[in-house]
């Protein structure tokens, strides 16, 4: 996305290649299915990148390496750091005004573009196992800066091979060097990219190695162009026609496997590159004066082009009637950068010491991310101008209870990571009202979900609790019943977790089990159930196991004179794509209509039908047990009437398709503390 310095060789063309590139990133970010691989306009600036600044080098002989070296970063810094800086305090401050401090999505935003200044933002999201193609991403206020993370950290490093070949000191031979050089390095970037591609694909997407062969194409198409060898003669023979149609196929039309599309494009940007003429059509075409001056936008038109679309998605939304005004101050904003922004920075009379420019531009990065990171800790609440927190939080959150410790970094364990155990019974612990119970409350994310109705018995009642559950792992939790290979370690986990609380129990406890129990019927087929050996389980044999295992659990717990409550299975919602963050799905003045993912409903007819073989048969393992209950939450959630809905009264019970956040767990306190009292255990001075 960078340009070279004007001279003579201007490449006016590029601009136009830079035009199409950018109207295809903004397309597909729009809506995917205008532009299925419209995102690869990246990799189409990627080798753009590389050709121009190869270019721009190659007219500036060097004299010293610092002197080389400086220039270079002091003109990189004219040219990149002061639009992105205005867009990213821009944004944080607008963006503060709709998205609730509380948000997950808010404080990702914060940190990506704290990392944007200074180049690392495709570093972080990598960390943070960000998939740019998830929904998630389309939240976060800076997911495009990734790509200049890639370009930045490709600028410190594709200096030293100049030098070290001899190129920047225009040396004989410096140029076929560097071509050797690009040319070995490159085909190793292409095999990790290929590697990563297959078991890392957000390290494939966002790392600079697996990046570094499209912005080497770039540099090798200079080269071929510089040295009008044999193959540029003959690529300048074809019709440009015959790359640049499939180029905007592939970028506006065709949906192809991502990495197929992705070495397409970059050959076919290269081979353009190389084989544009000024006597075609294709030429002319990418030198319209339109097309230039869209070209001309294009590193201000990127960066707030992203700017837009996610504000509105935490506002008005995106929909064909927006749209064009969308559009439009996309426009108004790039433009707007490009006049006062990239061109006076360009141009204006910075220290007459290249040094000292590169200490000006360093020192303004570090006050903007140290103002931001004091806008992040001090006003960031201040700043929102929606419903208070106390209004809306219990509609966006689960597994947590406000002013304690009980929280889900506490009292969950995932793929192997959580605190220890003796650290997580003593933070996820509550204490019971004298002559109270005390609930221990195991399972999958299914127990974890009940805080809202936990925090309110505790509360209201004076019951005690401990929370303390492994996600996608059952309780009981049988040795023969296998799932999924990465959860092994989970596994482990929740082995320790009924050790420890079978131990523990004592008279007056009450043990809660809640599972996402439609996995082990086979009515959801998230887990994979297989024995020891591997061999695929039937629905009526891994139930059977599970079973088996609850009899044995509730008559262990019969020693000992505890009930065990089993939670029978609440709606589950079907859903053609991932959620939009649960923040979204609150009614704000800003926000007047809400994504059409937020409001979820199912028949209840059917799923009545499908959960009463699991009810009939626990029914009957319950009247062999008189300790193990059974209570049923599906009349609360989901009252009579031809259909189930998420939300209620307008206000949302559902964390997403199959969880209840806080809001939804609180609805059950009444039912639930009516069937504790039924069965004689609450204290008899609350009884009512």
């Amino acid at each position: 996305m960078s340009k070279g310095s004007a001279s003579s060789s201007y490449r006016h063309d590029i601009d136009g290649l830079r035009a199409i590139a950018v109207l295809a990133v903004i397309a597909n970010h729009v809506n995917k299915s205008l532009a299925p691989n419209g995102f690869l306009g990246v990799d189409v600036f990627f080798l753009i990148s590389g050709y121009v600044i190869t270019s721009s080098l190659s007219r500036r002989p060097a004299t010293t390496w610092r002197d080389w070296l400086t220039s270079f970063y002091a003109r990189r810094m004219k040219r990149l750091l002061p639009a992105l800086l205005v867009c990213i305090a821009v944004t944080v401050l607008m963006g503060s005004l709709v998205i609730p401090p509380y948000a997950p999505a808010g404080g990702t935003s914060w940190r990506t573009g704290m990392s944007a200044i200074f180049g690392l933002s495709n570093l972080y999201l990598h960390h943070t196992a960000t998939d740019y193609f998830a929904e998630s991403s389309d939240y976060n206020l800076f997911t495009q800066t990734w790509s200049l993370g890639v370009e930045e950290q490709f600028y410190f490093f594709f200096p030293l091979l100049l030098w070290l070949t001899g190129f920047a000191q225009g040396l004989v031979h410096g140029a076929r060097r560097l071509a050797l050089a690009i040319g070995g390095l490159g085909l190793g970037s292409l095999v990790l990219y290929l590697v990563l591609a297959d078991r890392d694909a957000a390290g494939a997407f966002f790392l600079m190695p697996a990046r570094f062969w499209e912005l080497g194409l770039g540099c090798l198409a200079f080269l071929a162009v510089q040295r009008r060898g044999h193959l540029h003669g003959l690529l300048q023979q074809v019709n440009p026609f015959w790359f640049a149609l499939p180029l905007i196929a592939l970028l506006f039309v065709v949906k192809a496997w991502i990495t197929t599309a992705t070495l397409a494009v970059a050959a076919l940007t290269w081979f353009l590159l190389v084989a544009l003429r000024p006597d075609s059509a294709v030429h002319d075409l990418l030198t319209r004066p339109v097309v230039l001056w869209l070209g001309g936008l294009s590193y201000s038109l990127y960066l707030w082009h992203w700017s837009v679309l996610v504000l509105s998605r935490w506002t008005i939304g995106i929909h064909p009637w927006t749209a064009p005004g969308q559009l439009s101050l996309m426009l108004l904003l790039g433009w707007l950068s490009y006049r006062w922004i990239e061109t006076p920075a360009r141009q204006a009379s910075w220290p007459s010491s290249r040094a000292a420019t590169l200490r000006v531009g360093l020192s303004a990065a570090c006050l903007t991310a140290l103002t931001l990171l004091g806008f992040e800790r001090t006003a960031l609440a201040a700043a929102f101008r929606g419903r208070p927190a106390a209004a809306t939080r219990q509609e966006v959150e689960r597994s947590t209870i406000a002013t304690t410790t009980v929280t889900k970094a506490n009292c969950s364990w995932y793929r192997g990571e959580g605190p220890p155990l003796a650290r997580s019974s003593r933070l996820c612990t509550l204490p019971a009202r004298a002559g109270q119970p005390r609930l221990l409350v195991l399972g999958d994310s299914h127990a974890g979900h009940l805080t809202g109705l936990l925090e309110r018995l505790h509360r209201e009642d004076g019951i005690g609790l401990r929370l303390l559950y492994v996600h996608g792992q059952l309780v009981p939790l049988s040795p023969e019943l296998e799932t999924r290979a990465w959860k092994a370690l989970d596994k482990d986990q929740q082995a320790r977790v009924i050790k420890r609380t079978m131990a523990e129990l004592q008279p007056g406890d009450v043990l809660v089990v809640s599972n996402f129990l439609p996995s082990v019927f086979g009515i959801d087929r998230r887990n994979r159930f297989a024995d020891e050996r591997g061999q695929p389980l039937t629905r009526d044999q891994a139930y059977a196991l599970w079973l088996g295992d609850l009899e044995a659990l509730a008559q262990r717990a019969a020693l000992k004179k505890v009930p065990v409550v089993v939670v029978l299975p609440i709606p589950k919602f079907a859903r053609g794509r991932d959620l939009p963050p649960p923040e979204l799905c609150v009614r704000e003045w800003f926000r007047p209509l809400l994504d059409p993912g937020c409001e979820l409903q199912a028949d209840r007819e059917q799923l009545s039908r499908r959960f009463r073989v699991l009810t009939d048969r626990l029914e009957a393992a319950s009247r062999s047990h008189p300790n193990l209950l059974l209570y049923d939450p599906f009349p609360v959630l989901c009252p009579e009437g031809p259909t189930c809905r998420n939300y209620r009264e307008g206000h949302r019970i559902f964390f997403d398709d199959d969880h209840l956040n806080n809001q939804g767990g609180a609805l059950l306190y009444g039912d639930f503390r009516d069937f504790l009292n039924s069965h004689g255990l609450l204290a008899l001075d609350r009884q009512s």
